[in-house]
């Protein structure tokens, strides 16, 4: 600890010398005192800046704090002291990997008391995700051709049975989709996403009429929530459009009573809101895992349904 001089960390009152509480820290307090005359020049001296004085300082006391005969004891320094009222976190409880070293947090939080060369955590400018969803839908009423009636099949008027098929509106599940997201931070609390969806499982029979899209693509807007480097679970919430479709998967019969899989086609066009978590294994910006909950509605093909995916999330660059 560096020396501390009597013009800027301490100051004299009746015959003694008193330190600020800010400027005392364990594990000591080095200090010298310079005693001026009437003009302004240095007379006297305890201790100089090459051979403070030094005092131990203990984190836990074990008997009643010193102090000068018929007067209380110093005040200790509080997180008031330490943080910014502007924060909204004096007075709170002591926040590690914030890099201060709070009067308590020496056997809290050694972290922030203990130097050392690692680069502090800060908060990334970019972010990026992957991983896998499964979701519901709400399928529409409709009439659509068997698709394994095989080609040439129809439901025009007197098509055979087995070749038409009534779906009747109702939930249905949307099969498994690989999912990768990414956006930039504007603010802290802001960001600027992108999200691709595609689908593993979806209708590929050649038989098939119409344009069925495994894929989706969406923009957000994201806004954040406890979004530092002192907390370990991130929250965002997100709106957005996109384009593209998704295809809920129908178990139904044919007219003649036969089992059939259906997919719906739906959109192309989407409006989606959702929110989800990014919880750290380290330090906060870095390696996360991500769950996101999606809810949309595709049009002009009516669809509305929902969408959870889990995965892990990786934070990049800097301020």
């Amino acid at each position: 600890m560096g020396a501390m001089s009597t013009t800027t960390s301490l100051s004299t009152v009746s015959g003694y010398v008193r330190a600020n509480c800010m400027a005392v820290f364990p594990p000591r307090v080095a200090y010298y005192i310079v005693v001026l005359d009437p003009a302004g020049q240095p007379f006297s001296y305890a201790g100089s800046p090459t051979e403070p004085i030094v005092v131990p300082v203990v984190t836990t006391r074990t008997r009643e704090p010193p102090h000068l005969p018929g007067r209380p004891p110093p005040r200790s320094c509080g997180r008031c002291d330490l943080l910014d009222h502007a924060e909204g976190r004096c007075g709170g409880p002591s926040v590690c990997r914030d890099q201060i070293c709070g009067w308590d947090e020496h056997t809290s939080c050694p972290a922030d008391c203990t130097p050392s060369s690692r680069t502090p955590p800060v908060l990334p400018s970019l972010w990026i995700a992957a991983g896998v969803g499964v979701g519901a839908a709400v399928a529409r009423d409709e009439t659509v051709v068997n698709p394994d009636a095989g080609a040439g099949a129809s439901c025009a008027d007197g098509a055979p049975a087995e070749e038409c098929v009534d779906v009747t509106a109702g939930t249905a599940l949307v099969p498994p989709a690989a999912h990768l997201a990414g956006g930039y931070f504007v603010k802290d609390w802001l960001s600027v996403d992108a999200a691709l969806r595609w689908a593993i499982v979806a209708e590929d029979r050649s038989s098939v009429d119409g344009d069925f899209l495994r894929w989706e693509i969406e923009a957000h807007l994201g806004l954040w929530s406890r979004r530092s480097v002192s907390s370990d679970l991130w929250f965002h919430f997100f709106a957005g459009l996109g384009y593209g479709s998704i295809q809920p998967e129908i178990a139904a019969e044919a007219r003649d009573g036969s089992q059939v899989t259906i997919f719906e086609t739906s959109g192309p066009a989407s409006a989606s809101v959702g929110g989800g978590i990014l919880w750290h294994l380290g330090d906060p910006g870095g390696l996360a895992l991500v769950a996101e909950y999606d809810a949309y509605y595709f049009f002009p093909a009516t669809l509305p349904g929902i969408e959870l995916w889990v995965g892990a999330a990786y934070g990049l660059g800097g301020p």
